[in-house]
């Protein structure tokens, strides 16, 4: 009898063979998941809805019908004709499986006539059998010990229970997996493996959880199932963080390894999951970490991804002027990973393999910390296929494709449905592609199949076919509002579905104003959300309605006559500046701002050089968010230092900037060019605009002779000698290959090129091809003659100088005291202490003049204008300024220029000294005075009162300038009228 109770054992144990749990789950879930794989094993049967009953008693006869099944012997005995022997059993069900199972001797009656039909078993009876299968019959002799015992074996794990509590269908099973795990009694293997039973490992998850920063890393292994999750569940409120469960990829071993990256801080609770079964929840915390770049790399040749240790502030973030690289221009800015990946899309395509650079002015994190990048290397690196993500149906009106990265341009010839080609109109935005269906092509609702075929990344992978299921499900609801956000001139409403672009018109969303509509100036939709921008008619501060209508899904779905109240934020946070960014030119600087700023106005800007110089503002572009400051000059090498204040942001309330103040160093990023040139006999001599490398200079191969029409490398023994930097001397060999050397456009080496050559900050200087004529070969002469103070002037000639004398040159009514050279091209005539600061003269060099140059050539009687490059000065010979009835009469030192005349009152400071009134500049007018451009007229407006006045020079003048273009030196000096204005 006890080996017929071991196989009903047996049939029991099967309903849960596979539904072991680690720790403590509800006892309903138990039953379920015991239940289930009753089901699958084709032991237990439900109603017809289903239900497996497991709330049900355990009755006796039900356990004769699993019996039979587990014998696998149903079909025998629900057709049993043997004798029933109890008068109990009257059920025709019942009556052939019970007479099967009696003279099968696998059952026994509560007495000879009465089975028990219709009776629970109670958990210390079942424990009984239980404890016997295991062979621990003479313990279950002990009645009122069995409880304890079967406790302490471990058959009631996991499992709260009494005694006389009656078995339900689901705690029988519950039981019997407890023992099938269990070893026999002076045996060394399990029940299961007694009884000849495959029972997988329960399930259980040993791991290791560790936290790095800001990431959770869970290693360890499984043991009873083939899938694992796990549950990871934020106990925090923020309602931006939500709960997610993930896959685990396991091993054949069961072991495994995840890394959750971009974790916020806080305490989170997480458990593993396979199917219906959770281990018990553990807590890790993640503590406040610094915000930092992780890393920085480009998967594909179109995108580069930043990752962040904290999600970003996404204000500054999308900017794209806050990014700069030598990869190209960014063309936008998007977020993932729960902001926390930075992705920039660019307009150019990167070269796979390739090494780039990639500066950050300034981003922030959500709880407002800073951090730049300074030329970051990463490499492009593209070596996989591009491929397809997720498909989504909007509607019966399209699909929308997800890559993996961007592809090449896409057709509807690339993609089919149910094996017929698409008929639509493809539209690409960087990774997302999607298709808008003609009206005369409708996929009808259900399931369909989506063939995506002919993917090429720029890279050249061409991607493999692809087949996707989607559905198309009929929405029968219209849009709904689930939240509105408002400033004085934006609201963004957002809905709980996708919005349909086509349906919307800026002319259906409107407030009023009193009876009069003011509608919205731009409307647009992002996905789920709309954006209605009211910027010429602005919200009122306090609550007011929006009025919606017809805006509809991709179903046709159309919310009308909607009304929505809102209560705009007063946005009162001052513009900052993000950043700045210097052209590779240094002629240029692009200002970022934190937001949209009025900044197109030069007085806003201020930039010195490190000698507190003034570094002048030709002009300023822009709008919005970025504005570019353009330079008369190159922005002097060294430390240059920018100001930046009185911007207002455009928002109604005109919010200030902070005032901005930031040190620029300048590098020397001038290239190398060669200035002049000349060559005589087997000489050549090369003069640069900066001084040079010699290392680059002196290497043969930078250099390609045309000799008798034939390009050659030159000579190995060709000596280099380079002077104060930037002159170079080259000596050729008096002989190449048996041939004199003959360097002219009468000798045999006529043209040079020129490649290499880098300066001595490193710079490299673009290929250079010079060719000799007439001018660059044989005599010297002068190129330039500049006026660079009103005591010197500098001339430049075609060839260094070795000697040059005072009565070498002459200028009409000038006395010429020195000359000054330096084995350059450069020479400086010194002239007797002179105030004037222009100059409208020629200068001469003498005939039979002793200037020698390098070459040893001649120089030639010439002549040559002297340009003015000296600024203009007020007269101050003259302190006290003339007063002719209500004008003041300004000296200056020569001519100015009349085009901008009546703004040099920008420049000036006039003060009234009866009451120290600072002049308005509606209070006066400037002009210059007819007949004499060197003198300025400063007429005072209808004077309130009689008085003197003072005039001085603002800092950093930018109008005064003479006519040749010079600003006006600055001039810190006070100058007085010589009489009153009269009221």
């Amino acid at each position: 009898m006890k080996k017929h109770i071991s196989f009903i054992l047996a049939l029991i144990m099967i309903l849960s063979s596979f539904t072991s749990v680690f720790a403590t789950n509800t006892e309903k879930e138990l039953y379920e998941q015991a239940g289930e794989i009753l089901k699958n094993a084709g032991v237990l049967q439900g109603s017809k809805s289903g239900d497996l009953m497991l709330n049900d008693k355990l009755k006796r006869q039900d356990m004769v019908v699993l019996i039979s099944r587990l014998y696998k012997q149903e079909d025998t005995a629900k057709n049993y004709k043997g004798k029933n022997p109890f008068k109990d059993v009257t059920n025709p069900f019942y009556v052939p499986y019970i007479a099967w199972a009696v003279d099968k001797g696998l059952i026994a009656g509560m007495t000879p006539s009465k089975f028990g039909f219709g009776e629970p078993v109670t958990v210390q009876q079942l424990q009984t059998v239980l404890l016997r299968a295991l062979g621990y019959g003479e313990e279950a002799k002990n009645w009122d010990n069995v409880p304890n015992f079967a406790e302490s074996l471990g058959i009631m794990k996991g499992l709260t229970t009494t005694p006389r509590q009656q078995v339900q269908r689901g705690l029988m099973a519950a039981m019997t997996v407890n023992t099938l795990r269990l070893t026999m009694k002076g045996e060394s293997i399990t029940l299961a493996e007694h009884l000849g039973l495959n029972i997988p490992d329960s399930f259980n998850v040993d791991v290791k959880a560790t936290v790095d920063k800001n990431t959770l890393r869970l290693e360890g292994k499984a043991t009873g199932v083939k899938n694992l999750k796990v549950n990871l569940k934020p106990l925090f409120n923020d309602i931006t963080v939500k709960e997610k469960t993930l896959d685990i990829p396991l091993s054949e071993d069961g072991t495994f390894l995840i890394e959750i990256p971009n974790l916020k801080t806080g305490t989170y609770e997480y458990k593993f999951l396979s199917g219906n079964l959770s281990t018990e929840p553990k807590t890790i915390n993640i503590k406040d970490i610094p915000f930092e770049i992780l890393e920085v790399k480009a998967p594909n040749l179109k995108e580069i991804h930043i990752n962040f240790s904290k999600p970003v502030d996404k204000t500054c973030t999308l900017f794209p002027g806050n990014y700069y690289t030598d990869a190209g221009e960014v063309k936008s800015v998007r977020t993932e990973d729960d902001d926390t990946t930075v992705i920039l899309t660019l307009k150019d395509t990167m070269k796979n393999n390739k090494e780039y650079k990639l500066s950050i002015i300034k981003v922030k994190s959500q709880d407002n910390k800073e951090v730049e990048l300074k030329d970051e290397k990463f490499i492009a690196y593209d070596n996989e296929p591009p491929k397809a993500r997720e498909i989504k149906a909007l509607g019966n009106k399209g699909i929308r494709v997800y890559l993996s990265e961007p592809v090449k341009s896409l057709k509807t010839s690339n993609f089919k449905i149910d094996g017929k080609n698409v008929l639509g109109q493809v539209e690409q935005d960087e990774n997302i592609i999607t298709i808008k269906f003609f009206s005369s092509y409708t996929p009808k609702e259900g399931n369909h199949e989506l063939t995506l075929t002919g993917l090429e990344d720029f890279a050249g992978y061409k991607g493999l076919d692809q087949h996707f299921t989607f559905s198309i499900v009929k929405d029968n609801e219209k849009p709904k509002i689930i939240d509105t956000i408002a400033t004085l001139d934006e609201v963004i409403i957002q809905f709980d579905k996708e919005i349909d672009p086509d349906s919307i018109s800026k002319n259906n969303f409107y407030w009023k104003l009193g009876y009069s509509k003011r509608y919205a100036d731009e409307v647009k939709v992002l996905n789920d959300k709309l954006v209605l921008k009211f910027s010429k008619d602005i919200l009122p501060t306090n609550e007011v309605t929006i009025y919606i209508d017809n805006v509809a899904d991709y179903w046709g779905n159309k919310l009308t006559n909607e009304q929505i109240e809102v209560k705009p934020e007063v946005d009162m946070n001052p513009p900052e500046v993000l950043g700045i960014k210097v052209s590779e030119d240094g002629k240029s600087i692009s200002v970022y701002f934190t937001k949209n700023v009025d900044a197109s106005n030069r007085a806003f800007y201020s930039i010195k050089d490190e000698k507190n110089k003034t570094v002048n503002i030709k002009n300023i572009e822009g709008s919005g968010r970025k504005y570019t400051i353009h330079l008369y000059t190159t922005l002097p090498v060294g430390i240059n230092t920018i100001t930046i204040q009185d911007i207002c942001d455009t928002t109604p309330l005109k919010n200030k900037l902070i005032p901005f103040t930031h040190d620029i160093y300048m590098q020397d990023v001038e290239k190398p060019v060669i200035e002049n040139f000349s060559g005589e006999n087997n000489q050549v001599i090369l003069m640069f605009n900066k001084d040079m490398d010699p290392e680059t200079l002196e290497k043969h191969e930078n250099y390609l002779i045309k000799l008798d029409d034939r390009y050659t490398y030159i000579p190995k023994d060709t000596e280099f000698t380079l002077i104060d930097g930037k002159t170079l001397i080259i000596n050729l060999p008096e002989k190449i290959n048996g041939q004199l050397v003959s360097v002219g456009y009468k000798g045999n080496i006529k043209e040079i090129q020129i490649s290499g050559l880098k300066s001595a900050n490193g710079i490299l200087m673009e290929p250079a091809f010079i060719k000799f004529t007439s001018s660059t070969t044989g005599t010297a002469k002068m190129e330039k003659a500049e006026l660079i103070e009103p005591d010197v002037i500098k001339v430049t000639f075609n060839q260094p100088i070795l000697y040059a004398h005072p009565n070498d040159f002459s200028i009409s009514r000038k006395t010429i005291n020195d000359v000054k050279f330096d084995f350059s091209n450069e020479v400086l005539l010194i002239l007797y202490e002179d105030d004037e600061t222009t100059i409208n003269k020629n200068l001469y060099i003498e005939k039979n003049n002793s200037i020698e140059t390098i070459l040893g050539t001649n120089v030639p009687s010439q002549t040559i204008s002297i340009e003015d490059k000296v600024a203009p000065k007020i007269n101050s010979k003259t302190r006290e300024l003339n007063v002719v009835g209500n004008k003041i009469e300004l000296p200056f030192t020569e001519p100015l220029d009349a085009r901008a005349q009546y703004l040099f009152g920008d420049d000036l400071e006039i003060l009234r000294l009866e009451d120290g009134h600072v002049l308005e500049y509606n209070e006066y007018s400037t002009y210059l005075k007819p007949g004499d451009s060197s003198i300025l007229i400063i007429e005072i407006k209808n004077p309130p009162i009689t008085s003197s006045y003072k005039i001085r020079l603002k800092p950093e003048p930018i109008y005064i300038r003479d006519v040749n273009g010079n600003i006006i030196e600055e001039d810190m000096e006070d100058y007085f009228t010589n009489w009153e204005i009269i009221r």
